[in-house]
């Protein structure tokens, strides 16, 4: 909530401390979330056509800022060998390529980081194998299994400079035996390091990959009058949802623990609830329990809100309550979930009078102009979107190649996708790209 606001440059530094804290802090609960759903063999493959070429563009868009930075040159090559469409999970051959080539950049001070895809078909199968060539210092022999190893680092690495967990190699080398393939190291000390994903047996798709053309938005969704209860021991979470309900002209109360809760609901009726799970006194599940067992007050939609990540917690969770969200929680996720159970009409065409007057003009946008490169990188960027993280790269690549043009208003226009997105504002988000793709559509 305070991203973009009218600090000094000493607050603004807190705040990207804080920020850059909580992402490290994020990626190492969430390697370890991966890591254990993986040794109890809880991972589930999802697969599904994915283009190869497409998703090396899109790692060359998300690395190519970082490379820039350190001076290094980055390429993303693929063979035309390879088949249009593969079938794989691609979250998971995602993860594992982010892993390979931010390792690659992060351990390599000078000189270049190549990735190149190679494939081999024979009848509905390819053998696929994708290369994260480096120019790095390399890796010892004796260490070069080491650092597979979980919590394992290079032993001459400085973890304050370099940072990291010591999981991602382990999970990378798990996910690809998931996939039924491997990951191998060649690397010889002063002459840099290749490290190869090797997938020897993917199918090869009969159809391209489904493209998601929606455009949503919640920012011109209009509410019937409600009165919504939000329950929570956590103050600052309160916070967070009483800020995401405030522009719909909800009549919100709140209750800090569920005895409180039980006598809030008993006492004015709320038309919705939001419930945490783990609370003190009485916690989420049980309130929701006698909430439902009272003809008075089963009908009452109870949303559960919670950051439990245990199966059974989640399950009970999802069987009591009407809907299940987790936290980190957006405003998208949060107004979409209310849209099943409250009255609500979308006001097309209009703009939110809450946030700030975002989407560039066709002017602005004509002294602008993208590299064809993002032009293309635009049109592909459609809700519901897998990361956060695809969207704040994009406004990062907007500002370094504002930077480059010494164009002003492109600068100015990729800080404010990246303010939106590292706010985790979708709705806004949504409404700027949509603006960006209309002026981009009217002006060639």
């Amino acid at each position: 909530m305070l991203k973009g606001k009218a600090l000094s440059d000493k607050e603004q530094g807190y705040l990207e401390a804080i920020n850059t804290a909580g992402g490290s802090l994020s990626k190492l609960i969430d390697d370890i979330l991966d890591l254990s759903k993986i040794e109890a063999g809880k991972v589930e493959l999802r697969a599904a056509p994915v283009n190869p070429r497409d998703l090396l563009r899109d790692m060359h868009l998300l690395f190519s800022h970082a490379a820039e930075a350190k001076g290094l040159t980055l390429s993303c090559e693929a063979e035309e060998t390879i088949p249009p469409a593969l079938v794989l999970d691609e979250v998971r051959l995602r993860q594992i390529l982010v892993n390979l080539i931010g390792n690659a950049i992060k351990f390599t001070d000078t000189g270049y980081v190549t990735v190149q895809a190679q494939g081999n078909a024979l009848a509905d199968r390819c053998q696929l194998s994708v290369a994260v060539i480096d120019s790095g210092p390399g890796i010892p022999v004796e260490q070069q299994e080491e650092i597979f190893e979980l919590f394992t680092q290079g032993r001459d690495q400085n973890p304050a400079h370099y940072g990291g967990t010591g999981l991602g190699l382990g999970i990378c080398r798990r996910l690809a035996k998931l996939m039924a393939g491997e990951v191998h190291l060649q690397s010889t000390p002063g002459q840099g390091s290749t490290f190869t994903l090797m997938l020897p047996t993917v199918a090869i798709a009969d159809r391209p990959p489904t493209v998601d053309t929606r455009r949503e938005t919640v920012a011109d969704i209009a509410f019937a009058a409600a009165r919504i209860l939000v329950v929570d021991d956590n103050a600052s979470n309160r916070q967070l949802l009483l800020e995401y309900l405030a522009p719909y002209g909800f009549d919100l109360e709140e209750a800090t623990d569920g005895s409180q809760a039980l006598q809030r609901v008993w006492d004015d009726k709320p038309s919705l609830i939001l419930m945490d799970l783990a609370m003190p006194v009485l916690d989420g599940l049980a309130v929701t329990r006698r909430l439902k067992s009272d003809p008075a007050t089963a009908t009452i939609p109870v949303i559960a809100v919670t950051a439990s990540v245990t199966g059974r917690r989640e399950a009970e969770a999802r069987a009591i309550c009407d809907a299940y969200l987790q936290k980190p929680l957006s405003q998208v996720a949060l107004v979409t979930a209310l849209q099943r159970f409250l009255p609500h009409t979308r006001l097309p065409g209009t703009v939110s009078d809450i946030r700030q007057a975002l989407p560039a003009t066709p002017s602005e946008w004509r002294s602008s102009r993208l590299s064809a490169t993002l032009r293309e990188r635009l049109q592909n960027l459609s809700p519901p979107y897998t990361s956060i993280n695809e969207l704040e790269e994009f406004g990062r690549c907007v500002q370094a190649e504002g930077e480059q043009q010494n164009d002003g208003a492109l600068q100015e226009l990729g800080k404010r996708l990246l303010r939106l997105a590292q706010s985790f504002d979708m709705p806004a988000l949504i409404q700027q790209i949509s603006a960006m793709k209309a002026a981009q559509d009217a002006h060639g």
